[in-house]
C-alpha cells in the first residue's frame, strides 16, 4: 500500500499501464505534480514516447501519474526530490541488438 513506482524507460507506457492497474487498488489521492504523493512516475529520453504513454494511460482512466523527461532531472531541486523517493524502479532499457551479431556479423 502507498508504494511509489518509477518506470525509468517507460516508452509508450505498456508496463506503466499494468503497474497503474495494480496501484489503483491502493493509490493515494490524485496528484499531478511531483511534489505530491503521485504513485507512478514515467521517465523516458524520448518525449514523443512519453506523449503516447500519457495519452494511453489517460484513455485507460489512470489519473495519478506523472511523465518526466531528462531535462527535469537536470534541475538540482528536482533531482534531490527524486532521490530515495521510490519503492520500486523498473528499468526496461532499450536493447543493444547484440543478439543479432551471430546471424549478421557484418
Amino acid at each position: 500500500p502507498n508504494q511509489r513506482v518509477l518506470d525509468y524507460c517507460a516508452g509508450a507506457g505498456g508496463k506503466s499501464l499494468a503497474i497503474a492497474h495494480r496501484l489503483k487498488r491502493t493509490a493515494t489521492p490524485p496528484s499531478t505534480t511531483f511534489d505530491g504523493p503521485c504513485p507512478l512516475v514515467l521517465h523516458d529520453v524520448r518525449e514523443e514516447s512519453l506523449h503516447k504513454a500519457h495519452a494511453r494511460l489517460s484513455r485507460a482512466g489512470v489519473e495519478d501519474f506523472e511523465c518526466i523527461t531528462p531535462d527535469r532531472l537536470s534541475h538540482p531541486q528536482q533531482a534531490k526530490r527524486m532521490r530515495r523517493s521510490f519503492d520500486w524502479v523498473i528499468c526496461d532499457v532499450p536493447c543493444s541488438n547484440t543478439g543479432t551479431l551471430r546471424k549478421h556479423p557484418e
